[in-house]
């Protein structure tokens, strides 16, 4: 929905009439809800029923627009087959920046990805490591398997995101040892990731 004018709110709902199309949420769990993100020229980013599923994505097709959508398309086409808390946020610039999970609870990478308007695509944000990856869960079927839990950044004057979160370790849902409450720093400037002492992350 969108709110015109005088605060009139105009619906569009994507069950296959006026043209749109179909957008069901299939999973059966509050993991699979709606992410939004919006791109400095007004774009829409839309994610939805990711709990270590395959990405679904689509975006506007005109800016500030939410009766039109594109066809589901993927992001960078690797790491998108078990995605899960996708988040988006914009820099101080409005530059549109996201980070997910790839892998399961106690099993998971985490990614960073910059968009670029100027191209309309997405690239591994400055600073992350092999493919966007900044946390690396250990994916080895073991013990030390861990991941994150992370929290929606805290946006910054001096253009750094700011974020908590608590990692997991073994895989099992609830079941699994969630501990270490811990912090760190993204300077979405010059692609630096910080600890709370200042230190590299």
């Amino acid at each position: 929905a969108k709110a015109n004018p005088g605060a009139i709110w105009e619906k569009y709902t994507y069950d296959g009439t006026g043209g749109r199309a179909t957008i069901l949420l299939a999973g059966d769990d509050y993991h699979d809800g709606i992410t939004l993100g919006i791109d400095k020229d007004g774009y829409l980013h839309i994610t939805y029923d990711l709990h270590d599923e395959a990405l679904n994505y689509r975006t506007s097709t005109s800016a500030q627009d939410v009766s039109s959508l594109s066809s589901e398309k993927s992001m960078m086409g690797t790491h998108e087959s078990g995605v899960s808390y996708m988040q988006f946020w914009n820099d101080v610039n409005g530059e549109l920046f996201c980070a997910f999970r790839e892998g399961g609870s106690g099993y998971g990478d985490e990614y960073m990805y910059a968009y670029d308007t100027d191209t309309t695509t997405w690239a591994y944000a400055t600073g992350t490591s092999t493919q966007g990856s900044f946390y690396d869960g250990d994916i080895t079927g073991t013990a030390n398997d861990t991941n994150m839990y992370v929290s929606s950044p805290f946006i910054a004057p001096n253009n750094k995101a700011y974020f908590i979160y608590l990692k997991a370790y073994n895989s099992g849902g609830t079941t699994n040892n969630r501990k270490e409450l811990s912090f760190f720093s993204y300077d979405m400037t010059n692609g630096v990731f910080e600890k709370a002492d200042g230190t590299d992350y």
